[in-house]
C-alpha cells in the first residue's frame, strides 16, 4: 500500500523561491498565468479565420516574432536539461520528439524525487509509481509553461500512473471469453428483463446483404415510454453531503454484499452512479470497478470479481421509479450493456445539465468546484484500475466521484428551473438528451478501408503512393493483432511512431525500431512482419495520389436528384414533410402599400464576346436534350423474354391444333376395315392399290364384308402383305346413334395401336432369321437380272383397249353393296380406296403424336446428362479450393517436440515445442523455459539446400509437390470442360472424364509419396540439424490437416467420376432412343401410303 503524508508546514527554504514565499505560492502564481495564456490563445484565430489572417503581412510579421521568442525559451530549456538538438533548425515532428524526450526526462526526475520524499523507494516494492504525462491537446506554444510548471510543482495535483509489477490479466479468467472479432456483432448477453413492458427479446438487423449487423435495444420500448414524475420536475432542496474524510464506504466484490446491496437500493429514490475503466491492455476494454451512492452511503463494487452476477442489477437500473445520476453517460451507457449486460431506465446525467446552463467547461471538477467549492483530485487519473488489492488512496478518489454528485444534480435541478422562469422546458430537455443516452447500443470497433486515411489527414503529412501503401498495410497489420492478442492499438503501435515509419520507409529492421521511442514488445516480437511490409512498399509506384475529404465522403451524384425528380413518388410541390412557413410575421414594411416599380424601359445589351465571326444564334447556349440511347444489344436482350413468351404461346397453339384435328380425324374415320394375310411366309413390300388391283379377280374379295370386332384370333397377331393369298373386308355401317359411333372410333383407335405394336414385334423376330436389318438390303440394282417366275403370272388380267375400258373393269368386279343392300351403280373401287386412305392417314397421325412423347422423353434424358455434368463443376471447384488449400498450409506433418534431458531437469517441464512441416513452408516454436521463439514461413527449398537430412528422400517430397500441382491443373481443366461440355450440345464428354481421371491419378500419387516419406523418415525426426542436440520429434509427429486436404479432394473427384459415368450412359440411352424410330423402317415391315 501506499502512504502519502501530507506536511502541514513547509520548510524554510522554500519561504524564499524565486521571490515567493513557498512552492504552493509558486505553482498558483504559475497556474494563473497558464490560465491566462490560455485564454489568450483561445481568442486567437484558428482554421480559415488564421488562413484569412494569415493573407496580412503585418499579422504574420508579429506571429512570427513571438514564435521565435517561444522556440527560444524552450530551446533554452533542453539544454538545461542536457537534450541535444538544434530545435530551431528541426520541422515540427522532430521538434515535438525533441519536447517530448525532454519531458520524459524531467517527469523521471520528478517522479524519484517525489518516491524518495514520500518514502516509497523501496529495492523490490509490490507497486511502484510511475509519473506520466498525460496527452491532453494543448497547442505545442503552451508545453513549455506546462513543463516549467511541471519542474517546480510537487502538490499532489500531478497525475500519476499507478500499476502493479505483474498484473494477471483479468480476461483470461472470465467464464465468457472476450470476441473481439469485426465479423462477429456485438450480442447481448441478458438473459432476464425486470421491469419490462414487453418480453425480452434480443431481435437483430439485417443489412442490404442478409447479413446481421446489430441487435436491437432490449429496452428500447420501456425508455422511450418513460417520462419523468411530477416529482423530478419540481424545485430541490439540496441535501449537503457530509465531509468524504468522515465518511466510510461498503466495498462489495461477493455476492453475499452484492444482495445486501440490492436490498438497500430498493427503498432509495435517487443513485449516483459512476464507472472505472480501462482500455490500455485489451482491446476492447474492461469496466474494473463501479461506484454508487445514495443520500446515506457510498458503495464501490468490484465489477471483475463479480462480472457475470452484476446483471441482477438490473432490476434497480431499470426500475422507472429510481432516478439514476450519472456525469458524461456516453460511454458509461456502452461499457454496461458490453460488460454487466445493465441497462438505465429514467436517467440524469449532469453532463447534458451543464450544457443546457451554458458553464465555460462541462467537467465534473469544475461542478465540484463550482458547488462544492473541492478541488478535484486528479493524482490518480492515470491509475491502472486492473490491481487487486485496490490501494485505500485509490478507493478514496473513486469514491469521490459520486459522494457529492446528488448534491450537484439538486443544484442543477434549480439552476435550470431558474434559468426558464420555474417552466420545465430545460429540465425536460436534459431529461430527453439523457433518454437518447440510453438508447445507445454498444457497437464493436470496425476499421474500413478508409480508416487510415481518417488517421492521414488529420497528421497533416504528404505522402506518396509508397508512404500510403505502408500505412494501409501496417495500419491492417495492428488491427489485426491487436485483435488476436487482445491488446489496444496504442500498445501494439501507437499513431505517431505508425505515421513515423511509414513516412521515412526504412531499409533495414533497425530503421524501424529507430522509429519507436520507447519500443512496442508487439513491434520487436514481429519486427520481421513489418519490414516485409516496407519492402514490399518500397516495390510500389511513386505516384502523389490525391486524397482528399470526397475520397473518404463521396459527394452525392447529381444524377440522383434528377432520378428522384422523375420518380413517381416524389412530388417537388408536395411541402408537407418539410417545416411550416409562416407568412405572418412581422416586417419591416409591415401595411404599407406595395412598392411597384417596373425595368421593362430598361434594357441591357447583351455582352457577346468572341475571337471567331459567327452569328447571333451561335452564343446561345442550347438548352441540352436528354436521349436515351439503347445499344442493338441491349435491345436484343430486352427482347429475348418477349420472344420466348411468343415462342410458348405459339407452342401451345399448335399442340391445340394437333389435339383438335385429332378430334375431327375421329369424327370423319369411317368403320376400319381387316387386312387378313395368310399364312405364306413370303411377302414384299407392296402399295395397297397394287394389291387391290392384283387380287381383284380372287372370290375372296367377292364375300361378304364382316363387322369390325376385337380380334381373338392368334393369326392376327401377324399383319403382312402377300400377293398370293389374302382378302380384303368390308362391312357397311350399321345405323347407330352418334354416341355408339363416337365410342366405336375410340375402340378401333387402340386396336390400330396394338397393331403397330405387333407390327415392331413382327419385324423384330423377322430380322433374327436372317433377313436383312438394314433398307438397303432391298435396294436393286439395274445392272444385274431380277429372276422372276412368269410361269406363275395370270396373264387374263392384263386387258388391252384404253384406260377407260380397264377402270370400268376393274370397277365391275369390285362393286360393293350400299348401306341398304343394294349394290352401287359405280365408283366403289374409289370408294374404297379413299376409306383406306382416311384409314391411313388416322395410322399416321397416331405415330406422329407417339413420335412427340418419345421425343420428349428422349429430351429429358439429355437434360439429365447435361445436370450431371454441370454437378461435375462444382465438385471439381472444391477439389481446386482444397488442393489450394494444402499447398498453401503448413500442416502437413504436426509434431509436438520434447526437450531432451539434460540438468536442467527441473525446469523440462517449462520447456516444450510443436513444428508444423508443410510442403513449401516450415514453422517452429520452441520455448527453452524463457518464453516462446517463433520462426513461421520458413523456406523448405531453402532447408533443403541446408539440410538434405530432414526430408530423408529428396524425390519423395518432388514427386508429392508435382502430383499435387498437376492434380491442380487437371482439376482446373475439369471445371472449365464441364462448363463447355454442358454449354454445348454433343463433344465434351472423353476431356472431361480423362482430366478427372488424371487429376485423381495425381492426388493418389501425392498422398502416396508422402505417406512413405512420413513412415520412413518424417515420424522419427521434423527437427533442424541446429534443434536435434536438445529437442526430439521421435513418435510425435501425425498427419496435420494440410495432408487430410488431399484425401478429401480424392474422394471428391471419385464422386466426379462416378457422376460422369453416369452422365455417359444417360447419353448413350439418348441415342438409342433416336435410333429406335429408325429401325421401325427397316426389315420387311409394311410401308403404308
Amino acid at each position: 500500500m501506499i502512504e502519502i503524508k501530507e506536511e502541514s508546514e513547509s520548510s524554510e527554504s522554500d519561504k524564499n523561491f524565486c521571490g515567493f514565499a513557498s512552492m504552493e505560492d509558486f505553482s498558483k502564481n504559475g497556474m494563473k498565468l497558464l490560465m491566462e495564456a490560455t485564454k489568450a490563445v483561445n481568442s486567437l484565430p484558428s482554421g480559415s479565420s488564421r488562413d484569412l489572417y494569415s493573407a496580412y503581412p503585418s499579422f504574420s510579421k508579429v506571429m512570427g516574432q513571438h514564435k521565435d521568442e517561444i522556440l527560444c525559451a524552450i530551446q533554452s530549456v533542453l539544454q538545461y536539461k542536457e537534450i541535444k538538438g538544434n530545435l530551431l533548425r528541426r520541422d515540427d515532428e522532430e521538434k515535438f520528439e525533441m519536447i517530448q524526450e525532454c519531458n520524459d526526462t524531467m517527469l523521471e526526475t520528478i517522479n524519484f524525487n517525489l518516491d524518495e520524499m514520500l518514502g516509497i523507494r523501496k529495492p523490490t516494492p509490490a507497486i511502484q509509481l510511475q509519473e506520466v504525462r498525460a496527452s491532453p491537446v494543448v497547442p505545442q506554444k503552451y508545453q513549455l509553461s506546462t513543463l516549467i510548471t511541471a519542474k517546480f510543482q510537487a502538490s499532489p495535483q500531478t497525475a500519476r500512473l499507478i500499476s502493479a509489477k505483474n498484473i494477471l490479466r483479468p480476461q483470461a479468467g472470465f467464464k465468457v471469453p472476450v470476441d473481439n472479432s469485426a465479423n462477429n456483432p456485438f450480442i447481448p448477453r441478458i438473459k432476464d428483463k425486470p421491469n419490462s413492458l414487453r418480453p425480452l427479446a434480443v431481435l437483430p438487423e439485417y443489412d442490404d446483404d442478409g447479413k446481421i449487423v446489430s441487435f436491437l435495444h432490449p429496452y428500447e420500448l420501456e425508455i422511450e415510454k418513460f417520462e419523468p414524475s411530477d416529482e423530478q420536475l419540481v424545485k430541490r432542496e439540496p441535501q449537503i453531503p457530509e465531509n468524504m474524510d468522515n465518511f466510510p464506504f461498503t466495498f462489495v466484490d461477493t455476492e453475499e454484499k452484492l444482495n445486501e446491496m440490492i436490498n438497500e437500493l430498493r427503498s432509495v429514490k435517487e443513485i449516483a452512479v459512476d464507472l472505472e475503466h480501462h482500455s490500455y491492455r485489451t482491446f476492447l476494454g474492461i469496466t474494473c470497478l463501479m461506484q454508487l451512492s445514495t443520500r446515506m452511503k457510498d458503495y464501490i463494487i468490484d465489477t471483475i470479481a463479480l462480472r457475470e452476477e452484476l446483471h441482477v442489477l438490473n432490476e434497480i437500473f431499470t426500475r422507472p421509479s429510481i432516478l439514476k445520476v450519472f456525469h458524461g453517460a456516453d460511454c458509461d451507457i456502452e461499457w454496461l450493456q458490453r460488460d454487466l449486460s445493465l441497462y438505465v431506465v429514467n436517467m440524469f446525467d449532469t453532463h447534458q445539465a451543464s450544457k443546457r446552463l451554458g458553464f465555460s467547461r462541462l467537467s465534473l471538477a469544475f461542478l465540484l468546484k463550482h458547488y462544492c467549492n473541492i478541488d478535484a483530485d486528479k493524482t490518480f487519473q492515470l491509475a491502472d484500475w486492473r490491481m487487486r488489492p485496490l490501494p485505500e488512496q485509490l478507493l478514496k478518489y473513486a469514491q469521490q466521484d459520486t459522494h457529492y454528485l446528488l448534491y450537484i444534480y439538486d443544484m442543477l435541478v434549480n439552476d435550470l428551473l431558474k434559468l426558464s422562469n420555474e417552466q420545465t422546458t430545460l429540465l425536460k430537455g436534459v431529461y430527453h438528451d439523457s433518454k437518447i443516452l440510453c438508447m445507445k447500443r454498444y457497437v464493436k470497433p470496425v476499421i474500413t478501408e478508409n480508416s487510415y486515411k481518417d488517421l492521414y489527414l488529420k497528421s497533416k503529412r504528404s505522402f506518396n503512393n509508397q508512404q500510403l501503401f505502408a500505412l494501409r498495410e501496417i495500419y491492417a497489420w495492428r488491427d489485426k493483432v491487436a485483435r488476436e492478442e487482445d491488446e489496444s492499438y496504442p500498445y501494439i503501435l501507437p499513431n505517431h511512431m505508425l505515421l513515423q515509419i511509414s513516412e521515412s520507409l526504412p531499409r533495414e529492421m533497425q530503421g524501424i525500431l529507430a522509429c519507436c521511442n520507447p519500443i512496442p514488445p508487439i513491434v520487436r516480437q514481429q519486427l520481421n512482419t513489418i519490414h516485409q511490409i516496407i519492402l514490399k512498399a518500397r516495390e510500389q509506384p511513386v505516384i502523389k495520389p490525391i486524397i482528399n475529404e470526397t475520397n473518404i465522403r463521396p459527394s452525392v451524384n447529381l444524377n440522383s436528384k434528377r432520378d428522384l425528380l422523375n420518380h413517381p413518388l416524389y412530388s417537388p410541390h408536395d411541402l408537407s414533410h418539410q417545416n411550416e412557413i409562416r407568412d405572418d410575421l412581422p416586417t419591416l414594411i409591415g401595411s404599407v402599400k406595395k412598392i411597384n416599380e417596373s425595368f421593362d424601359d430598361i434594357e441591357c445589351q447583351e455582352i457577346k464576346l468572341s475571337v471567331f465571326d459567327k452569328s447571333e444564334n451561335g452564343y446561345k447556349k442550347n438548352k441540352a436534350i436528354e436521349i436515351k440511347f439503347i445499344s442493338p444489344y441491349h435491345r436484343y436482350k430486352s427482347m429475348i423474354p418477349f420472344m420466348e413468351e411468343q415462342r410458348r404461346k405459339e407452342a401451345a397453339m399448335e399442340e391445340e391444333r394437333r389435339k383438335q384435328m385429332l378430334e375431327e380425324k375421329k369424327k370423319q374415320m369411317p368403320e376400319l376395315e381387316i387386312v387378313k394375310i395368310g399364312d405364306n411366309e413370303e411377302s414384299v413390300e407392296v402399295p395397297l392399290r397394287n394389291l387391290k388391283r392384283s387380287n381383284a379377280n380372287n372370290d375372296e374379295f367377292k364375300s361378304p364384308h364382316k363387322k369390325w370386332k376385337k380380334v381373338n384370333n392368334q393369326n392376327d397377331d401377324k399383319l403382312k402383305a402377300t400377293l398370293s393369298n389374302g382378302s380384303v373386308t368390308s362391312s357397311s355401317s350399321s345405323e347407330q346413334n352418334d354416341a355408339t359411333q363416337q365410342h366405336e372410333i375410340e375402340e378401333k383407335l387402340k386396336e390400330v395401336e396394338s397393331i403397330v405394336d405387333k407390327m415392331k414385334k413382327n419385324n423384330k423376330k423377322h430380322n433374327k432369321k436372317g433377313k436383312p436389318q438394314k433398307a438397303s438390303d432391298f435396294r436393286q440394282n439395274s445392272n444385274k437380272p431380277v429372276p422372276f417366275d412368269y410361269s406363275k403370272v395370270d396373264y387374263n388380267r392384263f386387258q388391252g383397249g384404253s384406260s377407260s375400258s380397264s377402270t370400268n373393269s376393274n370397277n365391275s368386279k369390285f362393286q360393293n353393296k350400299s348401306k341398304g343392300g343394294k349394290k352401287s351403280k359405280g365408283g366403289g373401287a374409289g370408294n374404297l380406296n379413299k376409306m383406306h386412305s382416311e384409314q391411313f392417314d388416322a395410322i399416321i397421325l397416331l405415330l406422329n403424336t407417339q413420335r412427340n412423347i418419345i421425343c420428349s422423353k428422349m429430351s429429358s434424358g439429355q437434360l439429365l446428362s447435361k445436370v450431371l455434368i454441370f454437378l461435375t463443376f462444382f465438385g471439381s471447384c472444391i477439389i481446386i479450393g482444397l488442393l489450394l488449400s494444402a499447398l498453401v498450409t503448413t500442416c502437413w506433418i504436426e509434431s509436438d517436440v520434447a526437450y531432451k534431458t539434460s540438468s536442467e531437469g527441473s525446469d523440462k517441464h517449462n520447456k516444450y515445442g510443436n513444428v508444423n512441416f508443410g510442403l513449401f513452408s516450415y514453422e517452429k516454436s520452441l520455448n527453452h523455459g524463457y518464453g516462446e521463439r517463433n520462426e513461421k514461413n520458413i523456406n523448405v527449398v531453402e532447408i533443403i539446400k541446408r539440410d538434405d537430412e530432414v526430408l530423408g528422400n529428396y524425390y519423395l517430397w518432388l514427386f508429392t509437390a508435382m502430383g499435387t500441382g498437376f492434380s491442380l491443373f487437371a482439376s482446373s481443366v475439369a471445371a472449365v470442360g464441364s462448363i463447355v461440355g454442358t454449354i454445348k450440345e454433343k463433344g465434351g464428354m472423353t476431356l472431361i472424364i480423362t482430366s478427372n481421371v488424371v487429376s485423381g491419378i495425381g492426388q493418389m500419387v501425392a498422398f502416396i509419396c508422402w505417406i512413405l516419406q512420413f513412415v520412413y523418415h518424417l515420424q522419427d525426426n521434423v527437427l533442424l540439424a541446429v534443434d536435434q542436440e536438445k529437442w526430439s520429434s521421435a513418435g510425435r509427429s501425425t498427419f496435420g490437416y494440410s495432408f487430410y486436404f488431399i484425401i478429401s479432394a480424392f474422394i471428391v473427384i471419385l464422386i466426379n467420376i462416378f457422376l460422369l459415368i453416369s452422365a455417359r450412359k444417360a447419353q448413350n440411352r439418348y441415342r438409342k432412343s433416336l435410333e429406335g424410330p429408325i429401325e421401325e423402317k427397316e426389315g420387311n415391315s409394311i410401308m403404308l401410303y
